[in-house]
Formats: structure tokens, C-alpha cells, sequence
């Protein structure tokens, strides 16, 4: 269900629904099931109704209230208002001066864009030390800086981050000091060693040799694993493991955690990526993402990499429509080389996208576009059909470049052989996604 131009009342059914607003100051409610909903531009009000919703407020200053379940706030660059309602929900302002309200339930804020002045902060207004939770996407818990508010924030807390020294949140009638590492999602202190009981004065008599005592268990470790699937597998987001495992989506299991990368149909002419996690042993790793591109533009997801520490994804786009907020252009700007930070000239032609995602949330963390050049400058077709790990600890992409592969700085290579389109290609870059390496490819320079 879409809107238009004009200002608009977009309702939804007992279903799982997606609308979306389109242009114009509308109003968008979800009723029953798990909805999705997308603002996109003016100053829309999302409802989600009952039901585990997404809610995406796109451009313009939004006001998103989840109402009942466990649902997802997504805000945008502007000023926002986002409302948690009853459940256990995720509120990401994205930038802005937002105000965000869990309501009741343990809910999360993320904190992950700042503002290099305190008024142009958000505000979390609700924030219950022990039963809410702090998000870092990309920062660590010694990456900040939190202090006690003065004047105007007397009795509010402040988070900085120490290297920029933007703002990150204000945390209203919360007190700094208690604040600590328990109060951020998926983080816990180191446990300090017991110290170790002294042993009795050994007797005259030979000591008897005291029984071993239990190992502690071990966690296993994973090794690099990867699986991709070349085809388009579909999946809903409100599937069961049962009917996407059933399925021939890519997938990586991780403990007793399994993900699933995959499409999801949106409209007729329309697909977009979704990243599936279910974990039995560990429910706190069960979600659904459908965020990382939400634009017009057709996107995919068909690939994963887990390194042994870090989680990747590979998705495909097909040009650039909306904001850098709307899709993987919003985590990309940090990469050296600029044909890396979006999709480039021209449009139509299928280029990857490899990210880096936590896989404790599903959040998208780091991304980098990887694509072939026409003899025009436009950007063309490059399909990823592997990764791996060199002995630098540096990541290894195989992929088909559809024209003339890239090197390092962007330039088409010079082809020394004769051959035809796709060549087989790879490239060497940064486990954090910042700076390719190195490129070669068959019968080119």
C-alpha cells in the first residue's frame, strides 16, 4: 500500500502489512500484525498498531510510536519523535535532535550518531537504569565519555564520544555515576579473578594430593565459514526458521545461532535485502532486519561471511533513488577510496555491496560498493562469488567484473589479454571495510 503526493491516511489491515507514505505529511498505522511502515518523505506519524512492527521515518521530522509488541524505530537525519510504546523495543534515532521514549518494557537506544553541539543532542527522556539498554553499532564502551550535566542538563547525563567529542545522548533525570557497562546492550565488565585461598602449613606427613578440580568450559570457536547463493531466494519477515530453512537461502550457522540472507518481495516491481537470525538457546539473537536498503532501487541479499570474528553480508543494488539514510550509503562514508561510497554514475546494472553487520542485532555497521566501469565512467555489473582471509588478516573478494575491473583508486584496468565480459576478479581490502588493498584480474593489469 503506497501514498502520494498529497497529504495522506495509509491504514493497514489484521495482516502484516507495508506501506508507505511516498511524499507528503501523512499518517500511517499498522492495526494488527507485524507491519511495516516507511514515512519516506514529509513529516509523517507512524503507528504500528499491535504486532512486532518496523517503522522508518525517512525524511523530514517524523513522529513513530510502536504501540503494543517488540518493535523497531528507525527515525532519519531530521528531528524526530520516536515512542516505543508497551514491549521490548529498539529506538534508533539516526541523527537529528530526536526525542526518544521506550514507554514500558526493556527497551534499547541506540547511540550511534552524534551532534557536535549538546542542544542539537537527543534526548532519551525515559531511560530506567537496570531495565534499558544503551546500543553501540560501531563505538566501544571506552570509546565514551560520560558525564554529569551542569546548568541547564543539572541532573541529566551526557554521553560523549571521546574521539569527535559529539554528543551522543542526553539521558534526562538520570544521574552519570549510574551509568556503567551494564547498562549497554551485549557488553558485560571482564570478571576480576577470585584470589586464590592460601594453602595450609603442610603436616609432617606428606600431603595428600588434592583432588583436580573442573575445567571451565570453553566456548568453541567458529572458523571462517562462508555460503552464497547466486539465485534470488525470497522470504517474508514474518516466516518461520521451519519455511526459510526449507528454502535455498544462504545461510551460516554460529553456535546455535543460524542466519539466513535472502529478498524479500515488496511490491510487484519491487525487492529489497532481509537478514533472518534464530537462535533456540539464545532468544536475545532471534530478529528480522528489512532496513539496510529501503528505496525504490532493487535490492538483494545472497552472501555471508563469518572470519572467525566479524560477520559479512553481501547484497546487490541496481542503482541509487532516496537518501543516503534509506540505504547502505549511510554507514559507507568512511571508506578511503571514493567509487566505494556509493553506487557511482549510470544506473540498471546489478553492483555489490559488502557489508559488515553485528550479529547480535542484525545492525549494519560498515559498507562498501564494489562494482565494474564502463569506457563511459558509469559504474557496471560485479557479482561476488566469494570471501575469505589472507595471512595479513585482510579480506579476499572473488568475484565476475562485468566490464573493465577496477583498481585500488577506482581507474579501469588495462586489459593485456584477449577475453570477454565477466573476468574473473579479486580484490584485497580492509577487514573494516575502509581501504582496498590491492586488485588483479585474468588478462588485465
Amino acid at each position: 500500500m503506497s501514498g502520494n503526493r498529497q497529504n495522506n491516511l495509509l491504514l493497514g489491515r489484521a495482516g502484516a502489512d507495508i506501506v508507505r507514505g511516498r511524499a507528503g505529511d501523512d499518517v500511517l498505522k499498522g492495526f494488527g500484525g507485524n507491519d511495516q511502515l516507511f514515512g519516506e518523505r514529509g513529516d509523517d506519524r507512524l503507528l504500528g498498531g499491535t504486532g512486532n512492527d518496523s517503522l522508518s521515518g525517512g525524511l523530514g521530522r517524523n513522529t513513530l510510536n510502536g504501540e503494543a509488541g517488540q518493535d523497531q524505530l528507525l527515525g532519519g537525519k531530521d528531528a524526530d519523535q520516536l515512542v516505543g510504546g508497551s514491549g521490548d523495543d529498539r529506538l534508533n534515532g539516526q541523527g537529528g535532535r530526536d526525542k526518544l521514549t521506550g514507554g514500558t518494557g526493556r527497551d534499547r537506544f541506540v547511540l550511534a550518531v552524534g551532534a557536535a553541539q549538546l542542544r542539537n543532542a537527543a534526548e532519551i527522556t525515559d531511560f530506567r537504569d537496570g531495565e534499558d539498554f544503551l546500543e553501540l553499532t560501531t563505538l566501544k564502551f571506552e570509546d565514551l565519555v560520560i558525564l554529569q550535566g551542569t546548568g541547564q542538563q543539572a541532573g541529566n547525563t551526557l554521553i560523549q564520544n571521546k574521539q569527535t567529542g559529539e554528543y551522543l545522548a542526553i539521558l534526562k533525570n538520570i544521574q552519570s555515576s549510574q551509568i556503567d557497562i551494564r547498562d549497554f546492550w551485549n557488553m558485560m565488565p571482564t570478571p576480576v579473578a577470585p584470589a586464590a585461598n592460601p594453602m595450609p602449613s603442610p603436616m609432617p606427613s606428606p600431603s595428600p594430593v588434592p583432588p583436580p578440580s573442573p575445567s571451565s568450559p570453553v566456548l568453541p570457536t567458529i572458523p571462517a565459514i562462508g555460503s552464497f547463493q547466486p539465485t534470488t531466494v525470497k522470504f517474508l519477515p514474518n516466516d518461520s526458521e521451519t519455511t526459510i530453512a526449507a528454502t535455498s537461502a544462504a545461510r551460516l550457522q554460529l553456535g546455535s545461532q543460524t542466519i539466513y540472507i535472502g529478498t524479500q518481495q515488496v511490491t510487484p516491481d519491487n525487492q529489497n535485502p532481509i537478514l533472518a537470525s534464530f537462535d533456540a538457546k539464545n532468544p536475545s539473537n532471534n530478529w528480522v532486519r528489512i532496513d539496510y536498503e529501503v528505496t525504490g532501487t532493487d535490492g538483494r541479499g545472497y552472501g555471508l561471511f563469518w572470519s572467525g570474528s566479524q560477520l559479512y553480508a553481501v547484497f546487490s543494488v541496481d542503482g541509487t533513488q532516496g537518501t543516503p539514510a534509506e540505504d547502505f550509503r549511510r554507514v559507507s562514508g568512511d571508506a578511503t577510496q571514493s567509487w566505494l561510497r556509493s553506487y557511482g554514475a549510470g544506473g540498471g546494472a546489478k553492483v555489490a555491496v559488502l557489508t559488515r553487520i553485528n550479529p547480535a542485532t542484525g545492525e549494519l555497521t560498515d559498507a562498501v560498493y564494489l562494482s565494474s566501469i564502463l569506457s563511459s565512467g558509469k559504474s557496471n555489473s560485479l557479482e561476488v562469488k566469494g570471501l575469505s582471509l589472507n595471512a595479513a588478516g585482510n579480506l579476499v573478494v572473488t568475484a565476475d567484473s562485468y566490464f573493465a575491473p577496477r583498481r585500488p583508486d577506482g581507474k579501469a584496468m588495462t586489459q593485456t589479454a584477449p577475453g570477454s565480459s565477466p573476468f574473473d576478479y579479486t580484490l584485497e581490502i580492509t577487514p573494516e571495510l575502509t581501504t582496498v588493498i590491492s586488485t588483479s584480474a585474468v588478462g588485465w593489469s
